[in-house]
């Protein structure tokens, strides 16, 4: 195909050039019958497009010169066009070391670049994380599927493709070579990958500057005027519309889920971040029933490990959007550091339960987490919540409760840690120990008297009585103040605090708590 691609193209007898290519998944795959031809020429126009024919393979032929291309791989002048045509699988009919060289420049700009979404959807959790090269490159191939580009064409071809895993090896030559060249940005452990801890810290403090935003918004202008006004007219005879709508379903692929290489180092071992939840839903999962949420889809499962049927709760983490009131209510109020996001509250639950766990304190086990899907499975933990103690329990039993509460929840403040959602029935009471679930709003950065407002509010909408409700806050007091500053349990009724929560819970009630509270703290 190579000597019939020459003579049809003819570029080299009119122009002097420098690299050119055959790019994209017929390179791995005999049966794509669709494909790019790159061409780099010394001098020329900045970008030039046609379609041709060879054989019965169609191919799109991108004409640039050596100077944009290393231009828009640098710099991104072309919105990063040309700089993605190097990285898929390529056959190099003129100039390899060239492409070569470029190719892995293109491959540690887009990795650098990776790192920096990784980096900010993880936060604290990338210290703990190590990926497998393959998540780079199943991360760019997603991406580029998931921006329904008609000029991604190449990328929909190699997801779509049965050969995927060839396209994978094919492409994980050159990334193991820049990899190698980036010890100061990752170290290699095991065949695997850590950041390195100062990166983690500079991308975290990392915010975007003018220059910065003004680079982005030229690069998406050079982007749409340089590529798709040049492209438009070729698309059409490139493209079979209806074929590249049913290559894009076909894309769909596990192994497209970049999730699936990654891992979290947990007390030792390596804890994959994300597994398949429909493999684990359809397979392992009998659902039990509901159990409501007002922000996630929770549900009370049967679920099978390693061989045994437990209880597990699966939590599916939904958009706050449609409650707009709770982030008015909270920035407003400034002392709550609320995350809003799905990703933001399940990566800030899993950190939760990790780092409790490890500092002694009773938390659920985590089955798995679908960082893709914003999906977690967890343990069930079967016990008596602090909520139905308060609604159904003896008086001596909700004081034993409220205590315990209040101990475990000082203990955690101690840590310089908060809960940020801290209702009553967050604590599960079994086997004469506190357990702490739903920790999505767990941090450091919100007031830990909110926590205590918070949980005295809800007290008050769960205690069956005053009498005991009344008691319940003087035995939560009184275990608080067996490890935590009595400044924390005072500072709980700011005025701020009782204006957001007087729809829960009375100011006559919160009165009364806050007496009682005073009476304690002596």
């Amino acid at each position: 195909m190579l000597e019939d691609l020459c003579n049809k193209c003819g570029v080299c007898s009119r122009q002097s050039v420098e690299a050119c290519a055959v790019i994209g998944g017929l390179v791995v795959d005999s049966d794509v019958k669709r494909g790019e031809v790159l061409t780099l020429v010394k001098n020329g126009p900045s970008l030039k497009f046609n379609v041709m024919r060879v054989g019965d393979v169609k191919l799109l032929h991108v004409v640039s010169t050596m100077e944009k291309c290393l231009s828009d791989v640098e710099r991104g002048e072309l919105g990063g066009f040309l700089a993605e045509r190097l990285l898929p699988p390529k056959i190099a009919v003129r100039g390899g070391e060239i492409l070569e060289s470029l190719e892995l420049k293109a491959w540690r700009e887009y990795v650098k670049q990776s790192i920096s979404g990784l980096v900010l959807e993880l936060r604290d959790l990338a210290f703990r994380a190590l990926m497998n090269r393959r998540f780079f490159i199943a991360d760019l191939i997603e991406r580029r599927v998931k921006g329904l580009h008609p000029y991604e064409a190449i990328y929909v071809d190699i997801a779509s493709s049965p050969k995927l895993d060839d396209a994978f090896k094919f492409m994980e030559k050159s990334l193991e070579k820049v990899l190698a060249g980036m010890s100061d940005v990752v170290e290699e452990v095991n065949g695997l990958y850590r950041l390195r801890p100062e990166v983690i810290r500079e991308e975290l403090q990392r915010s975007l500057s003018v220059r910065a935003q003004v680079k982005l918004a030229r690069a998406a202008k050079s982007l749409i005027h340089g590529v798709q006004e040049a492209l438009a007219s070729t698309l059409n005879s490139y493209l079979n519309p209806i074929k590249h709508i049913a290559q894009l379903q076909a894309s769909k692929r596990d192994e497209l889920n970049p999730y699936l290489y990654l891992y979290i180092e947990d007390e030792g071992e390596l804890t994959p971040l994300s597994e398949i939840a429909a493999k684990r839903l359809g397979a392992d999962v009998e659902v039990v029933k509901g159990l409501g949420g007002l922000f996630n889809t929770v549900y009370l499962v049967n679920y099978k490990v390693r061989g045994e049927v437990v209880k597990a709760v699966i939590k599916s983490y939904r958009e706050w959007r449609a409650f707009k009131w709770i982030p008015t209510a909270l920035w407003g109020l400034g002392a709550v550091d609320y995350a809003l996001s799905p990703g933001g509250r399940l990566r800030r639950e899993y950190t939760a339960i990790t780092k409790l766990r490890s500092l002694g304190f009773k938390v659920p086990k985590v089955f798995f987490v679908d960082w893709r899907e914003k999906i977690m499975c967890r343990e069930y933990v079967e016990g008596s919540p602090f909520s139905d103690i308060l609604r159904r329990g003896s008086r001596g039993e909700v004081e034993e409760a409220a205590r315990a509460v209040g101990l475990t929840l000082s203990e955690i403040h101690n840590l310089g840690l908060t809960l940020g959602d801290c209702k009553p029935g967050n604590f599960v009471l079994k086997g004469g120990e506190v357990y702490v679930v739903d920790l999505e709003q767990f941090g450091s950065k919100s007031e830990q008297s909110w926590d205590v407002a918070e949980l005295i509010s809800f007290s008050a909408l769960n205690a069956r009585s005053i009498d005991v409700y009344e008691a319940a806050v003087k035995s939560f007091a009184q275990g608080y103040l067996e490890r935590g500053r009595v400044e924390v349990l005072k500072g709980s009724f700011k005025s701020a605090f009782i204006r957001v929560l007087s729809p829960i819970a009375s100011p006559v009630m919160l009165k009364r708590a806050e007496r009682i509270i005073l009476e304690v703290a002596g």
